[in-house]
């Protein structure tokens, strides 16, 4: 019969002692470790608690915080819904006692609605409006929006107000077919302009030739010499001031053109106007300013 090893000299027996051995040293290192780990507590523990931390301050409260956002352009309808305005807005947002960019958070969540609120603000003025009055329009809103309260609104617990602002721009359509009344009308008002300065300008040195005139009359010597250059000078005189009447109706009568041209454009671009021009094209200029000074006899 043959021997049968013992059970010691199996390799099953001898993994499990050497794990054996490696368990028991890995309990001994964790006994170890927790040991050293529990001593630095307690002398740390023990530092902290002799150390005298000072409390952090309070932040202080912030005051009156403002942050604006501006918000796509608008469109509304002008009168006949045909042509549109574009009406550009920018909210300034307040609070009090919020951080900044608190604010700036809640400012963005309410963006939307405030948008939607100005369009239909906007919208219920610019029906009644032509589609080149877009000036009026700006106007309209702005005195208006000046005379309202802010809006409020409240986002957990805290309240912002929006105060809009808004300016107004032309359908690119009107523009366009404004542009040739536009050039005139800016060539009209050069050439008042060149013909008021030459009527001022003559009615200045029209005063001055009577200024000196009238000296030179008063200072001549009573002989009979004296007596037909005086004769001379007194119808020098006579032409001149009639020269100064002339140039003095010549400014009434260019600051005249100039009152009614600006009322009449008043009247076609105003909301109030007598006659709608929508769809009739763009005013155009009528008169022409007087393109020479009246003679002195006009005087």
């Amino acid at each position: 019969m043959t021997d049968t090893p013992s059970p010691e000299s199996t390799p099953s027996e001898g993994w499990k002692k050497r794990g054996s051995r490696a368990l028991g040293a890995a309990r001994k290192a964790g006994k170890d470790v927790g040991e050293w780990s529990k001593k630095r507590w307690k002398s740390l523990h023990a530092t902290l608690q002799r150390l005298e931390l000072a409390p952090a301050p309070d932040p202080p409260a912030p005051g009156r915080v403002v942050v604006q956002r501006r918000a796509e352009p608008i469109a509304v309808p002008a009168r006949g819904y045909v042509f549109t305005f574009t009406v550009h807005a920018t909210f300034t947002w307040s609070s009090e006692g919020l951080r900044p960019e608190l604010l700036s958070w809640h400012a963005q969540s309410c963006m939307p609605h405030a948008t939607q609120r100005l369009a239909r603000f906007a919208a219920e003025r610019s029906r009644s409006f032509p589609p080149h009055a877009a000036m009026e329009l700006e106007e309209e809103l702005q005195q208006r929006l000046r005379a309202m309260k802010p809006w409020s609104y409240t986002r957990n617990g805290r309240e912002l107000t929006c105060q809009p602002d808004a300016w107004v721009q032309l359908d690119d359509r009107v523009k366009a077919a404004l542009l040739p009344y536009a050039e005139a009308r800016l060539k009209l008002e050069h050439e008042l302009d060149v013909h008021l300065r030459q009527a001022r300008s003559a009615e200045q040195l029209s005063q001055r030739w009577m200024t000196i005139l009238q000296k030179h009359v008063e200072g001549l010597p009573a002989d009979h010499a004296a007596q037909g250059r005086e004769d001379e000078l007194a119808r020098a005189l006579q032409e001149i001031t009639a020269m100064r009447k002339a140039a003095a109706q010549w400014i009434e009568e260019l600051l005249g053109h100039r009152l009614r041209h600006d009322d009449t454009r008043h009247e076609e671009g105003g909301s109030g106007g007598a006659k709608d021009r929508q769809g009739q094209g763009p005013p155009v200029p009528r008169s022409e300013p007087p393109s020479d000074p009246p003679t002195a006899g006009a005087g």
